[in-house]
């Protein structure tokens, strides 16, 4: 589909006191994910992207992405804390340099880099921290399972070095209680026909010891995530923990839920940093029986749910029920499981709309007005950044299908917009950026242009006298791509 615009000039006119840039940075990879073998220097392969007939490239490529704060698309601005939800288990095999469908290590795809390596982790928390986001919450598999807990433990110190003190962080660490820290090593969701007393017990059991080894080694950290009854992250709060338990699954016998989470929650009252915030999945986590808050997921209520916002609005809808609890909303950019390693039935997917998922699912914030700008939405849950085998992650960017074409007639340069897609739109670009270029190795920016306006007028500009090559730059909304246009030559007499 291709947009031709002829509209009235709006401009935000810019200095030309600009550093010099180039085209390679400004198109390269810009992300923590992986350009090619050695770029970035941890990156054992390249990163090729996963795609189906369903959904077309649903994790790109490595590319150049919006760093554009992501609270300019909140209503509670930066009132509302964003959390990415992040995956530790990828690595590659030795000596494998390949990636994607076909290729395992530890039951997952490579994805090029090894999650248990300092410099990335460096790289994944400075790029979170350049697009806005507050904090990182770890799908959790207790202190044993692979090296999952090492890469928790080597964020927890990254964050914690950002930090001037308690509560005083630029990103802050959430743990999610994964029920794969215990069903592959502890209690099964098949229990065997064990009891009903020891299949309880073991879960009991199991989630205490998971929740006293995070209190020792968390917990008392400053990045570690509290929350005040204000619901505001305070040194004085008490630390969120997040449980991913699919409780219905428990089965032969089913366990009595009521009587472990009443032991735990009893039980963690001791804990000398305050008793953690238990969080639980969906709407239905604001009613569970030790509950403190629920936190939304990628989901959709029914086949006609397509893109997940009925389930979004029903959790919002709920939640404004339960103020005293802790509500952390959800945002995807979409959702395809095809390729995930585990999947042995019909995958199921959400449509990424070239962008407009994501940017549909923060929107929701304000249906039927549960959350604005006059009353913030406390929590925010990005999902994910990474999780790749699921077709969630934004940590190589959200692919909005454009591509510029930029031209020069008389002293006026435009540019058009071609979307591979009819789902594509401008709303998936946040400004454009006009680059001059007066050298083979160099740019030097010449204005920043809001969206909506196409054009330009170069007399605007002293522009030296010589050959000019210029370029415009659709900068995206918070986490999509951005996308440069050809080079355009002007001459100036």
């Amino acid at each position: 589909m291709r947009h031709v615009f002829a509209v009235s000039v709006f401009l935000l006119l810019c200095p030309l006191a600009y550093s010099a840039t180039s085209l390679s940075v400004q198109t390269g990879n810009n992300t923590a994910a992986c350009a090619s073998v050695g770029s970035p220097a941890y990156c054992q392969a390249k990163w090729l992207g996963l795609s189906d007939a369903t959904s077309g490239l649903y994790d790109a490529l490595a590319g150049n992405v919006s760093q554009v704060n992501i609270h300019t698309l909140i209503p509670g601005g930066n009132a509302t804390k964003v959390l990415a939800h992040f995956q530790p288990w990828f690595c590659m095999t030795s000596g494998s340099t390949i990636t994607g469908i076909g290729t395992s290590c530890g039951g997952h795809l490579q994805v090029g880099y090894n999650s248990n390596n300092g410099s990335l982790i460096t790289a994944q928390m400075n790029d979170m921290h350049r697009r806005g986001f507050n904090g990182v919450a770890v799908d959790w598999y207790g202190p044993t399972l692979n090296n999952y807990d090492q890469v928790s433990q080597k964020i927890k110190s990254n964050l914690a070095g950002r930090c001037s003190g308690p509560q005083a962080c630029p990103l802050y660490l959430a743990l999610m209680e994964d029920q794969g820290a215990f069903i592959w090593t502890k209690c099964p969701i098949n229990g065997g026909g064990v009891s009903t007393t020891q299949q309880t017990t073991c879960i009991t059991d199991a989630l205490e010891s998971d929740l006293d080894y995070m209190n020792s080694n968390y917990f008392g950290s400053n990045a570690y995530l509290k929350v005040d009854p204000n619901m505001k992250i305070s040194a004085a709060g008490r630390p969120v923990v997040f449980f991913f338990i699919c409780e219905a699954c428990f089965t032969n016998p089913t366990p009595t839920w009521s009587t472990i989470w009443n032991s735990v929650a009893s039980y963690v009252q001791g804990y000398s940093g305050g008793a953690p915030l238990f969080i639980f999945e969906n709407g239905v986590g604001f009613t569970h029986s030790q509950t403190d808050g629920a936190f939304g997921w990628v989901n959709w209520n029914s086949t006609s749910d397509t893109y997940g916002l009925a389930y979004l609005d029903n959790f919002y809808d709920t939640s404004a029920n339960y103020g005293a609890q802790l509500t952390i909303g959800a945002a995807w950019k979409g959702f395809d499981e095809t390729n995930a390693p585990w999947i042995t039935s019909a995958p199921r997917s959400i449509q990424q709309q070239c962008g407009n998922t994501f940017l549909q699912s923060i929107r929701q914030l304000t249906h039927n007005s549960d959350w604005g700008s006059t009353h913030p939405l406390p929590l925010l849950g990005v999902v994910t950044w990474n999780d790749y085998e699921e077709g969630t992650e934004i940590e190589t960017g959200i692919d909005n299908c454009l591509s510029l074409s930029a031209s020069v007639s008389g002293s006026t340069l435009s540019w058009a917009l071609n979307f591979a897609s009819s789902t594509g739109s401008e709303s998936t670009v946040h400004h454009y950026v006009v680059y001059d270029s007066t050298s083979t190795t160099s740019l030097v920016q010449l204005a920043t242009v809001k969206q909506g306006s196409h054009s330009l007028s170069l007399n605007n500009y002293k522009l030296a006298s010589g050959t000019h090559i210029f370029y415009v730059k659709a900068v995206g909304q918070p986490s999509i791509m951005n996308h440069m246009s050809n080079g355009i030559t002007y001459n100036v007499p």
